[in-house]
């Protein structure tokens, strides 16, 4: 369980579980504001986050964290939720599926987010032959001496680079005392626990979490390009400078990026309908709205419009909101944005059409209203009902 965040907010910053980082749900920065400051001091007299005080107080990790939960406009209370079910409702099955991980990997905790980042590896920009290494790797499926050992093979288990530990996923791609050169080249490693993990997957996971795309896609070139070492090694005994892999694999990333690879577009049929603007009923309004990420994260644009019968647009407008929150929860926003905007210009009775079938359809069986997305939801069913 852990708190979802409301407008006026007292949940003590450092103390609480509020943080949506599996499994302390905690702030791991030092506690610059005072180790009894409440979560209220960071929210804007606007109902926002406070960017300038976040930045000023917190590390990067923790920002990125703080700024992607998302906050209505008005006054909503806290509320406990639980994280791992995308309605914040416990279940007996999502409790047993946590146990089982628990059980298992001691690592990652939250399956939901697991489940975006194996979607996410397949959309990196980068080749593919690496993104079947690293899903492999994952799974604890690339032949080192421990994998082999489990499988049944009568070996020495101890790592043939620096023959001292055992040689697991982990162990091999990254925590081996003979690649230590390699992870001090990497400006961003320092970010990044190197001794604290039992398995591959939790490390790259919260790689996944904490880089940026660019840094992330060095990563996973990098540590294919040691196992490439280690194999060179291993069976033509043939020595490479690991140390210098980090170079390698910018300036090879950057070559593959460079190419690019187009698809053609012969023959591809476009199945794309286009969909006309249908006009409210007579004496209504109709608001139209949407968000538009940042393709890297950072912040998210709305776009409103206000439509009478015959199609006159009566009023209009747009935000930029710099905030790190996902789809779900900007669309939920342009919702309520459009909500309020309506009836600051006077202009009701309105119906709101989005493009995000998913929210509207949490709006209208309040299914969501206490996952994270509760308190914009939860606004959005108040604004509707006055």
């Amino acid at each position: 369980m852990r708190w979802r965040v409301g407008n006026e907010s007292s949940i003590t910053i450092y103390k609480d579980r509020w943080i949506s980082r599996p499994s302390t749900f905690k702030i791991i920065s030092s506690p610059k504001l005072g180790r009894n400051a409440k979560v209220e001091c960071l929210i804007s007299l606007s109902g926002g986050w406070d960017m300038q005080k976040i930045n000023c107080n917190f590390d990067k990790e923790d920002v990125q964290e703080i700024l992607s939960i998302p906050l209505g406009s008005g006054k909503t209370e806290d509320t406990m939720m639980w994280h791992c079910d995308k309605r914040g409702l416990y279940t007996v099955k999502s409790g047993y599926c946590i146990g089982q991980e628990l059980a298992g990997s001691p690592g990652v905790s939250n399956n939901l987010a697991a489940k975006k980042w194996w979607l996410g590896l397949w959309k990196l920009n980068i080749p593919l032959k690496v993104k079947i290494f690293i899903w492999k790797a994952s799974h604890e499926w690339i032949p080192t001496r421990a994998n082999l050992t489990k499988m049944g093979l009568q070996l020495d288990n101890k790592c043939p680079m620096c023959m001292t530990e055992t040689e697991t996923t982990i162990h091999a791609l990254w925590s081996c005392r003979k690649l230590q050169y390699a992870r001090k080249e990497w400006v961003p490693s320092g970010r990044v626990l190197i001794n604290n993990y039992g398995k591959f997957f939790d490390f790259i996971y919260d790689c996944f979490r904490l880089l940026c795309a660019m840094d992330y896609d060095v990563l996973c070139v990098t540590i294919w390009k040691v196992w490439c070492a280690r194999n060179s090694f291993l069976h033509d005994r043939k020595r490479h400078d690991v140390w210098n892999s980090m170079n390698w694999s910018r300036v090879f990333l950057g070559a593959f990026q460079q190419r690019g690879y187009v698809v053609p577009d012969k023959g591809v049929k476009n199945n794309v309908n286009e969909i006309q603007w249908q006009p409210p009923d007579q004496g209504w309004y109709k608001i139209n709205c949407t968000a538009v990420m940042e393709e890297r994260g950072g912040g998210f644009g709305l776009g409103i419009v206000i439509r009478e019968v015959s199609g006159m647009v009566m009023a209009s407008c747009s935000l930029q909101i710099a905030a790190g929150v996902d789809f779900w929860a900007a669309n939920a926003l342009a919702i309520l944005k459009s909500s309020q905007f309506g009836k600051d210009c006077g202009l009701a009775p309105f119906t709101i059409e989005s493009d995000s079938k998913r929210v509207v359809n949490w709006i209208k069986t309040a299914s969501h209203l206490n996952s994270k997305y509760g308190a914009i939801l939860g606004e959005i069913d108040k604004v509707s009902t006055h």
